[in-house]
């Protein structure tokens, strides 16, 4: 398996590859090829407390020229076929700065280099690949990555001593898919068993200079929303205070007026009553834990019925789809079993259908019946029947139309016309205009 660590510069990259890669092979007694500046045999044996020997034994220091002519493979001479050496079996392999062997271009790798990363992971190897952006290098090798962790420093909230990692796993060649993230802190111990500076290098602290926490922000903005929280609260301690004073004061006056005697043509004042509106309360969202891409699958539930469409089993894998019908019969969308875990679902096959999962939201999609809609025929356009109870579909050779079965395959015959329908005119006799004599007669 190959894992990618990106990230920019001192963002934890090679820290992580020493203590969670390097020093657990070695402690498992697992033959570790590195390039990574400043390895120290002694104080590695040290900090696993193993001896030197040992350490020598299982970790080989790459240098920078040999990558290119270490990692290869060979042509068996019998059958042809591709094979790696013996000692990379079962090893681990950390190479720092990666794109400087292995840089992007259209341009193919060399055989023995491509088929040497296609064939690792079938000899028991892994390798662990660390530069500041992916795409730095050949698609040939980034297309064999299983996992991606993008490293990211913690100064922007104040912590020189963290970083975080974020977990991708891959969905295809070349694409990632989120599944977690970690922060995690310094073991100072760590740092004396590599270089993470050049030798000479002194200022190893985290620059600071003309920065701006994420801190100083939030304070402007906690500063803003106090003074309009304050405002807000003497509004509302006001307007209620004063509505349950007016409400008091109506009140004596309505029970003074009891028992009075009233002269007539005075008038007299009725209680007053004043309704106070309660404060509507927000309806809490079912859905507030989950993204975008989640909340367009449930969103999709609210407008059509779920309803599984095909489900076949090829091997081991299941293909499956799923389709939301609204209720005027029409399929408003078709997703794939791949596509619904692209969107963050976890997705399985049972004997009553499929069952989609999202956090606590459950969807199952069951193979309920459901009619295709038909397309409508061709209108009917005439109706030639004499008793004008039944129609007959007139369509042209090209029409998918069908017409009554009575009347398919008929034929139309000469009827006689009743006389007076139209107006009439005489007719005529022709002669020819040649002959002497010739002329038109009624």
């Amino acid at each position: 398996m190959l894992v990618f660590n990106e990230g920019v510069p001192r963002s934890g990259k090679s820290y992580d590859a020493v203590k969670h890669h390097i020093l657990p092979a070695l402690r498992e007694g697992r033959r570790v090829y590195a390039r990574l500046n400043g390895l120290r045999y002694e104080l590695i044996a040290q900090y696993l407390g193993v001896s030197e020997a040992r350490i020598r034994e299982l970790l080989f220091v790459v240098n920078t020229d040999d990558v290119l002519n270490t990692f290869v493979c060979y042509r068996d001479q019998v059958d042809g076929k591709w094979c790696i050496e013996d000692r990379f079996k079962d090893v681990l392999i950390v190479i720092d700065e990666v794109h400087e062997f292995y840089v992007e271009s259209r341009a193919p790798l060399a055989p023995q280099i491509e088929n040497f990363w296609a064939l690792l992971g079938q000899n028991g190897g892994d390798a662990v690949l660390m530069t500041q952006w992916i795409k730095r290098m050949h698609p040939a090798i980034r297309a064999r990555i299983e996992r991606k962790h993008s490293f990211q420093k913690l100064t922007v909230v104040g912590l020189k001593n963290r970083y975080r990692v974020t977990y991708y796993h891959t969905v295809a060649a070349g694409k990632f898919e989120k599944v977690g993230s970690q922060t995690f802190k310094y073991d100072a111990s760590i740092f004396p068993l590599y270089d993470g500076y050049a030798p000479g290098a002194r200022n190893t602290e985290v620059y600071s200079q003309g920065k701006r926490t994420v801190w100083a922000v939030m304070l402007i903005k906690a500063i803003f929303f106090l003074a309009i929280g304050v405002v807000g609260f003497h509004f509302y301690s006001r307007y209620f205070g004063g509505a349950g004073l007016s409400t008091h004061v109506v009140s004596s006056s309505s029970s003074s007026d009891v028992g009075q005697v009233f002269k007539p043509g005075q008038v007299v004042s009725g209680p007053v009553h004043q309704d106070v509106a309660a404060p509507a309360v927000p309806p809490v969202d079912p859905l507030s834990d989950l993204g975008p891409e989640q909340r367009y699958i449930f969103d999709l539930n609210a407008k059509g019925r779920l309803r599984l469409a095909a489900l076949a089993q090829v091997g081991s894998d299941y293909r499956a789809w799923v389709q939301w019908i609204n209720t005027e019969n029409v399929v408003i969308e078709q997703l794939d079993l791949g596509q619904l875990r692209a969107l963050g679902f976890d997705v399985s096959v049972h004997s009553y259908g499929v069952r989609l999962s999202v956090l606590n939201h459950v969807l199952v999609a069951t193979a309920w019946p459901w009619r295709e809609p038909v397309r409508e025929t061709d209108p009917r356009l005439y109706n030639l029947s004499r008793d004008q109870q039944r129609s007959v579909s007139i369509a042209s050779a090209a029409s998918d139309a069908h017409g009554d079965a009575s009347v398919q395959g008929s034929m139309m015959e000469k009827g006689d016309r009743a006389m007076g329908t139209f107006p009439e005119s005489p007719g005529y006799e022709h002669h020819d205009e040649l002959r002497p004599g010739s002329s038109f007669s009624h």
